[in-house]
């Protein structure tokens, strides 16, 4: 098979398709399943609705916490999709790439930061065999920020010295 450019940004859209399904299933899950979440408190037994969890100051701080990092992961996707059409229109080194970068790496940041906040929700002794996991995801999130921050300073340079380069033309 021929691989090129065209094939490899339809490759990363379909994946950017993927991983928006797994965001929303995940989504749901997390809805229908925060009772399960933050286990059984106490206060919460003798209700049987799944959103009474809703009363407990933990259940509403993880709420928030799971919906504002699938905003920002939302928001990511976003940025990653309109930067393949970009690329796929041979729109490459242009300062919007540049700009859809730096959100995205401020969403992975951010998406850090809010696993920061739940694992330290999740200092109970029902959760804690969820913090290891949690903080290697929320470690993941600032490492892939770290690295869409640098390429989006390669991108920078890279739009300046074709700047350059096309004044000398």
């Amino acid at each position: 098979m021929n691989w090129n450019q065209d094939k490899s940004v339809k490759l990363s859209l379909l994946c950017v398709a993927l991983f928006a399904l797994i965001l929303l299933a995940g989504d749901v899950l997390v809805i229908l399943g925060l009772r399960e979440l933050i286990g059984g408190d106490p206060a919460m037994t003798a209700v049987n609705s799944s959103l009474s969890v809703l009363y407990s100051w933990r259940g509403i701080s993880l709420l928030v916490c799971f919906l504002l990092f699938s905003v920002v992961a939302w928001i990511a996707l976003a940025q990653l999709y309109l930067m393949l059409m970009n690329l796929k229109k041979d729109n490459v080194f242009v300062p919007e790439n540049v700009r859809r970068m730096r959100i995205a790496s401020w969403c992975c940041f951010g998406a850090a930061f809010m696993g920061l906040i739940a694992g330290i929700l999740c200092i109970h002794e029902d959760l804690a065999p969820h913090l290891p996991v949690l903080f290697c995801l929320t470690l993941a999130a600032a490492f892939m920020g770290l690295i869409v921050r640098i390429v989006k300073n390669s991108f920078e340079a890279a739009i300046r010295m074709k700047d350059e380069l096309d004044l000398t033309i």
